[in-house]
């Protein structure tokens, strides 16, 4: 979400360690009135590091990337609390804490919540009154369930007089979903139009050539057959392999464009980061084989053909893999290091993945057109649609895993990994019904995903609706 010259967005690793400063200079502006303890106490590091983890910290960024806000959630016994809410004086008066309020409320929503609360002190106008004019109502004593009641207690606890506190909420509308902000559309729209005019452009040339001349388009790892090519057939040649680095390329320009280097930034660290934990290091390596030898075997008890002469020696398999990480790999650093991240800041991950699913299909049309190309007309529409599911229920895949690993990285290898066993099982096993259990059998790990993680984030860090446990020494406004 843009706000003038500001971002809000899901707080990065890189943004926790300001956000302290952030509080203490927030927290200034109560001078004598509140306990030293109070102002001088802050939210400890690894406790806004589990938040952001787990996707309950926002931050406001400069058009540098600077944070000067950050809003803390919660999620407790059915509704959501807002734990923290910090913006820099210099900063303020311009919208940022109501936009911050707002990124929970979207958040709230999409978790199934409907109710929003807080406490704050009574008597501040940056405080009670801001939020009132926010919609929140004060919540009148006797209406106080037990974890409100607990929460008072412990922040009484802590310093902030009971009587100079007062518990709000506020109703949220259930199943209402807030409207994608005009500039995030704009950057979408942008980013769709880009991926698409740069890919089909660099893709179509070669690919009519190759229909019409029977020329048949070399990969990266044919050496010899790119040694032997005309100067025209070299030329269609590498169009064909640069056109799948239209989504990477759109999203760089998109990002430059709106000229937020903290955006940049983040994406950037993203696409590089390969600091994971192992165990995603071992889902990227493992699952693409366990669905090769799932897929083989359902297959063969089907009638498949197995032909042993298609299975590559382990270094051509290998060759395959960098190859194909280094290319199909690379589209995601657009699909899901930008378009995905952008599509969940107002769309529940279940319906941003499935949006970004057919947007990713249709990405493909042109190849799909090609590989097809000898087929009757009448069975086009088959084609279409079971390799559109496909590529939806792959694309739920990788969104758990972004959002739970956090890293674009991990996507990257895990595209191109999966494309090299695609291409090893469909050269050896002959039947036609391979898609259909490719497909079948992703889909089933989708639905575990879905029943296991929730439709609404599809992580594995994902916030709890459990009772309260107060935030260790953190201070309420």
């Amino acid at each position: 979400m843009l706000i003038d010259d500001y971002t809000i967005l899901s707080a990065a690793p890189e943004h926790v360690g300001a956000l302290a400063e952030v509080e203490r200079r927030a927290g200034a502006r109560f001078g004598s009135s509140v306990p030293e303890q109070v102002l001088t106490r802050t939210i400890p590091l690894a406790v806004l590091e589990d938040a952001q983890r787990a996707g309950l910290l926002w931050v406001a960024l400069t058009s540098g990337g600077e944070p000067v806000g950050f809003a803390l959630a919660q999620s407790v016994g059915g509704r959501a609390h807002l734990e923290e809410l910090d913006v820099l004086p210099e900063h303020g008066r311009r919208g940022i804490g109501a936009a911050l309020v707002s990124a929970v409320e979207r958040w709230a929503l999409f978790q199934g919540l409907t109710e929003l609360t807080l406490t704050t002190y009574l008597e501040y106008p940056w405080n009670a009154d801001y939020y009132s004019k926010l919609g929140f109502e004060r919540i009148a004593a006797g209406d106080l369930d037990v974890d409100m009641r607990r929460r008072l207690v412990d922040e009484d606890a802590l310093g902030l007089e009971r009587d100079r506190r007062v518990a709000m909420r506020k109703h949220l509308t259930a199943g209402q979903r807030p409207p994608m902000p005009r500039p995030d559309r704009r950057s979408l729209l942008a980013y769709v139009l880009i991926a698409y005019a740069v890919t089909w452009a660099l893709w179509i040339p070669p690919l009519v050539y190759s229909a019409s001349s029977g020329w048949p388009l070399p990969s990266i790892g044919q050496g010899s057959a790119w040694a032997a090519l005309t100067p025209l057939q070299f030329g269609m040649a590498v169009c064909f392999q640069l056109a799948v680095y239209g989504p990477a390329v759109a999203a760089l320009v998109v990002l430059l464009r709106g000229r937020d280097r903290g955006a940049l930034r983040s994406w950037a660290r993203s696409v590089v980061r390969l600091r994971v934990a192992p165990g995603w290091y071992a889902f990227v390596l493992l699952a693409p084989l366990a669905l090769a030898a799932l897929v083989t075997a359902v297959s063969l008890a089907m009638g498949a053909e197995l032909v042993v002469a298609g299975i590559p020696a382990l270094g051509a398999l290998a060759v395959m893999a960098i190859t194909q990480i280094l290319t199909s790999g690379m589209e995601e650093p657009g699909w899901r290091g930008f378009a995905l991240p952008l599509l969940q800041r107002t769309h529940s991950a279940e319906n941003a993945s499935w949006y970004l699913g057919l947007i990713w299909a249709g990405w493909h049309l042109p190849y799909v057109l090609y590989l097809y190309r000898e087929l009757p007309l009448w069975q086009l529409p088959l084609i279409l649609a079971g390799f559109t599911m496909s590529i939806v229920a792959m694309g739920y895949v990788h969104a758990w895993l972004h959002n739970s690993a956090e890293s674009t990285a991990m996507n990257v290898i895990l595209h191109g990994w999966a494309n090299a066993t695609n291409v090893v099982v469909a050269a050896t096993v002959l039947s036609p019904v391979v898609p259909l259990v490719t497909a079948g059998m992703t889909w089933l790990f989708v639905a575990w995903l879905f029943w296991r993680y929730g439709k609404q984030t599809l992580r594995t860090a994902s916030g709890r609706n459990a009772p309260y446990e107060p935030l260790r020494h953190s201070t309420p406004r």
